[in-house]
């Protein structure tokens, strides 16, 4: 809330993490605290509403990054503005194609400084988050998927072996290397992580595992405890999730299970018996897995 006063720069602008204040407020909402919800909530809304007056709201601090995508597409769908959607077709798929992607500027912000179509570069697992919510909306649209999910993998490649997270990098042939300086990778992988499990699997196998979103009926699974090791699902029937454990650490006694409609219909818990809890359900952890069944 204080970053968005009067007296703080570049808070009329999209910001990378955005992604996250839209969480807070999901998690305000649950735990009932509407006052504080619903003030951020005007807030953010009236930054929407200003971008909705612009031609173009997509700038940032510097806006050759176009790190400003993030946010100005989130907080203009929870809004219902028009640049939802300009956002995403008009800017976010011309900057994310299915090839060696970002045309950037590293004559300001790498080691190597010259300007050159990069490999891949941190804010591209950012902006990827708006062309993913895209698909949960329009699970048929699938190069939604292919170039969103190249927006976010694409990150893990620019990691040395000593653990070092490069901006980009470099596809002059000449060079094929990384990049000296990290930039704002931090933010980037954040975009990652954001996202791990939103896709259509029968087991689990990212780095997160608690999140699962099927496509054909507009769902999406998460949990706050353990992981979702299995989803299996059928058409005109009921829906499987299997919860477990995370190895090598503290047994959860149970976990809330949110079952989110993005575009079908609303699925309930039916099995095992559960009670509704922050917007979710509360789910009892057996002695290593649990299944639940959604209808």
């Amino acid at each position: 809330m204080r970053g968005m006063e009067d007296d703080v720069g570049y808070n009329r602008v999209g910001l990378m993490g955005e992604t996250v204040c839209g969480q807070v407020l999901a998690g305000l909402n649950r735990e009932g605290q509407t006052t504080k919800a619903n003030s951020l909530n005007a807030i953010m809304k009236s930054r929407a509403a200003q971008w909705d007056s612009e031609a173009v709201p997509f700038g940032s601090e510097m806006a050759c990054d176009l790190t400003g995508q993030e946010g100005v597409y989130y907080w203009s769908w929870i809004g219902n503005t028009r640049h939802y959607w300009d956002n995403m077709y008009v800017l976010s798929l011309p900057t994310k194609p299915l090839v060696p992607r970002r045309l950037t500027k590293d004559k300001y912000g790498g080691k190597l400084r010259r300007i050159e179509r990069q490999i891949h570069h941190y804010g591209s697992a950012l902006n990827a988050l708006a062309l993913l919510s895209g698909f949960q909306s329009d699970a048929h649209d699938i190069y939604l998927l292919h170039a969103g999910y190249g927006g976010i993998s694409g990150l893990l490649s620019s990691i040395h072996q000593d653990g070092f997270a490069a901006a980009s990098f470099y596809s002059w042939p000449d060079t094929l290397q990384r990049d000296g300086c990290n930039g704002d990778s931090e933010p980037g992988f954040l975009g990652w992580r954001l996202v791990r499990g939103q896709g259509v699997k029968v087991h689990t196998t990212d780095a997160v595992r608690r999140k699962v979103f099927l496509g054909e009926v507009g769902v999406l699974l998460s949990v706050d405890a353990g992981v979702i090791e299995s989803v299996e699902y059928s058409q005109g029937g009921g829906t499987e999730v299997v919860l477990g454990q995370l190895e090598g650490l503290p047994r959860a006694k149970g976990a809330v299970l949110w079952v989110e409609a993005t575009g079908g219909k609303n699925y309930a818990v039916t099995k095992p018996l559960a009670e509704k809890f922050r917007g979710g359900w509360k789910i009892s952890f057996g002695s290593t897995k649990t299944t639940v069944q959604l209808e």
